[in-house]
């Protein structure tokens, strides 16, 4: 029988020139990121954009990499403007650089390798987005939040071979000013960049202690403080080191959190004690108050009160940097939780600060403790209680990691995204959701209720964006509903959880697939693992038994994330699992040994009705056992019995493969276990039953047919051996029908036995 299969598709390939597509290759196949590295790009060159810009990648690989097929693509930072150009010839050969350039008309400059046209528009000047992905695989991306230099590249910084996944935009820079490679324009398009120029604005030593990222914490900023906020607002940072930090030269910073707005003071002098406080404030005139160790004067004018980022950086590192999102409470600094001594992990997460506790006052009638250590921080009572019952009770707050995020649907496919958005919590402790703050990079919203959202520890709690099971892709019932937050298809993204001015918890979460959640893995619901975003993966299965909707477990447990080879789509990864029916829980496949599925009939030719509806053939399962990743094959059609959930089947029973599942159409055949692409042909065909691993359960090939009569294995004769042989095979007599009533009630159908044992042929 494999012979046959095998014969069958070498002649369809002699036939047909080609392989079958499942034969094909993938140019996909192999890629991941890191195999290229965006190195260089001009993003305002002189004179007008159009035929001037250009974008260098380079090979980190030891061999050559084909470029065809691969999609080079620009956006702006925030997602918007997205635009992309299917590269169509070029190799970049191994280790070296490929450039490819904005070139509409004529032949290429000698330092562009390949032309994109118009295909990408003109590249953002002041912020964007540069890629290379293969299918869904980013293979290589560049993040820009500083307005290009005029006339000169944007270059990865030429020290040693360009690596990396992800770099980030400190380790680019404007190329220097000279040499220049065409007219006005600086760059090193297709060759290696020299070192980044070093800007002498600070004395700074990068290599020396209290200078390297992480030896100083930002831990406490006022920007909105009592009356106006020239002269009252102050940075407080910690020095994590066990010896002094000399401050002179390095550079206190703020900007806003899109990159605008950049301002800078050059600190003179100042010496950080050893695992202690120094704080900067704007003070303008007089001496400094006793909470204030030095003065940034007027060099960065006022702080953001709803959002922004402070930093300290020493020529191109940054030394600390920490961003807001939310609109600071007036009178109140923005505080890091001053449980324990600060550590850099606890202040990478904007969670972890609130607003100084009421009653913590420094000065008049500012909150906040500047120089000092923090308080904890202190979750508020907002409005104080809830209904249960009608009886009114104080709200259980939730406390940081009492609550944390295990899984967000962004993309529905199932539903739109105003009602099919929807996130999932895991409840560590008994805690009232009221009050409860969602926040996106871009959007929040607030529970409100008269009465008590309570949940239990343990439970998996549904927050959706409707009710509605009609608009919301017919979602499990959700704890609570939110409007007014939106979230991400294709960003990255936050999201944030809070009450009052307390962190709960905090992710991140990678650009989402349509229809599918990120999912926490199961092995790792703790709230430390959850600010990972590699501890999420797509989810590989459907909240739905009959396997509609979209791919998740809303208001349910997560399933481990399978382990995967780099490149790999979770979404699509073979667990040799499914959801049994009874239990509704996971278990192991059952796959039938092969052998154990036997083609025993098949109706070719029809007549109560047309080929294209009443075509059929009969599989016999001879153990117990789960169809799934079984593949039926009609000549070179084939079909696989693919689903979320398990397919189980019993021992002896006949399955019905068909070509239309309504009775009064297919000749009232009776209920399909699957429709089969391809046709059962009149004159010859070959059908075939393989396994999940590609094995082959049982082959037949047939020539001829009878109009209105099934060809049937004799039920002496129904195992994968002998039911080839044409002679165990005959016409289905005239007396056992099936199909359409008579008056009489007689069956006047065609002649066969679908789903039943077969009759003994003579």
């Amino acid at each position: 029988m494999t012979r046959v299969l095998a014969a069958t598709l070498a002649a369809a390939t002699l036939f047909f020139g080609c392989p079958p597509p499942e034969m094909m290759t993938d140019v996909c196949a192999g890629r991941k990121a890191g195999d290229l590295v965006i190195t260089e790009a001009m993003i305002d060159p002189e004179g007008t954009d159009t035929g001037g810009e250009w974008v260098e990648v380079f090979n980190t690989l030891g061999t050559p990499l084909n470029m065809k097929g691969l999609t080079l693509y620009v956006r702006d930072t925030d997602g918007s403007g997205a635009k992309s150009h299917a590269i169509r010839a070029g190799t970049a050969e191994a280790r070296s650089y490929f450039t490819m350039g904005d070139i509409r008309s004529g032949a290429n400059p000698a330092w562009i390798n390949y032309s994109y046209a118009d295909g990408l528009g003109s590249m953002g000047n002041g912020h964007g987005v540069i890629g290379v992905k293969c299918g869904t695989t980013i293979l290589a991306e560049y993040s820009y939040t500083v307005a290009a230099a005029p006339n000169r590249s944007r270059m990865l910084d030429g020290l040693g071979d360009p690596t990396g996944v992800g770099l980030p935009e400190s380790s680019y820079c404007d190329s220097a000013v000279t040499p220049k490679y065409f007219g006005n324009n600086a760059g090193s398009p297709g060759q290696a960049n020299p070192r980044c120029p070093m800007v002498v604005t600070n004395t700074c030593d990068e290599t020396a202690a209290g200078h390297k990222p992480g030896d100083l914490i930002v831990t406490e900023v006022m920007p909105d403080p009592d009356s106006t906020d020239t002269g009252n607002e102050w940075i407080e940072i910690y020095n994590t080191l066990s010896t002094p930090v000399d401050l002179t030269g390095l550079t206190l910073y703020f900007q806003d959190t899109d990159g605008t707005g950049l301002k800078k003071h050059v600190i003179a002098s100042g010496l950080a004690p050893s695992q202690g406080y120094y704080v900067f404030g704007d003070v303008r005139s007089g001496a400094n108050p006793a909470w204030i160790n030095d003065t940034y004067g007027a060099d960065l004018g006022a702080l953001g009160n709803t959002r922004g980022t402070v930093g300290i950086g020493c020529n191109n590192s940054t030394v600390t940097e920490f961003t807001y999102n939310f609109p600071a409470k007036s009178t109140r600094s923005r505080m890091l939780d001053g449980v324990g001594a600060p550590t850099v992990l606890q202040a990478s997460v904007e969670a972890n600060y609130c607003d100084a506790p009421l009653g913590s006052i420094y000065f008049g009638n500012n909150n906040g403790s500047p120089g000092v250590a923090n308080p904890r921080c202190v979750v508020e009572a907002m409005n104080g209680t809830c209904l249960e019952n009608g009886v009114a009770r104080p709200i259980v707050a939730p406390q940081s990691g009492d609550l944390m995020i295990t899984e967000v649907m962004a993309a529905p496919a199932a539903a739109a995204d105003t009602t099919g958005e929807w996130i999932e919590l895991l409840a560590r402790a008994p805690v009232d959701l009221n009050d409860l703050t969602i926040s996106s990079t871009t959007s929040s919203t607030k529970l409100t209720s008269m009465n008590c959202i309570n949940v239990a520890s343990g439970d998996y709690v549904l927050l959706a964006r409707s009710a509605d099971t009609f608009v919301n892709g017919d979602l499990p019932p959700p704890k609570a509903v939110y409007s007014g937050l939106s979230l991400s298809d294709t960003n990255n993204q936050r999201i944030y959880l809070g009450r009052g001015d307390s962190g709960i918890d905090e992710i991140s979460i990678f650009a989402s697939s349509s229809g599918k959640s990120w999912q926490l893995d199961a092995n790792k619901l703790d709230p430390g693992s959850n600010d990972d975003p590699n501890n999420f993966c797509k989810a590989f299965q459907k909240w739905h038994l009959d396997g509609g909707g979209d791919y998740g477990s809303p208001g349910a447990f997560n399933y481990p994330c399978p382990v995967l080879d780099a490149g790999t789509d979770a979404g699509s990864a073979p667990m040799g699992q499914c959801i049994d029916p009874v239990s509704t829980l996971p278990r192991d496949i059952r796959a039938p040994p092969l052998g154990d599925l036997v083609i025993t009939e098949w109706m070719a030719n029809p007549n109560a009705v047309s080929d294209s509806n009443g075509e059929y053939f009969e599989v016999l399962a001879k153990s117990d056992c789960d169809l799934n990743g079984v593949a039926v094959q009609v000549g070179t059609s084939k079909t696989f019995l693919n689903s979320t959930n398990c397919l189980p089947v019993t021992a002896n029973s006949y399955l019905v493969f068909g070509k239309n599942t309504v009775a009064a159409q297919n000749g009232n055949l009776p209920a399909l276990t699957a429709v089969f692409t391809g046709g059962l042909t009149d004159s010859a065909q070959t059908l075939t039953v393989l396994g999940a691993d590609g094995g082959i359960h049982d082959v037949v090939a047939y020539v001829g047919s009878t109009t209105g009569a099934s060809t049937q294995v004799s039920h002496d004769f129904e195992n994968a051996t002998d039911n080839d042989n044409v002679l165990h095979q005959c016409t289905t007599p005239t007396d056992h029908r099936y199909g359409l009533l008579a008056a009489d009630g007689g069956l006047t159908g065609d002649r066969g036995t679908p789903g039943q044992a077969n009759v003994v042929c003579p």
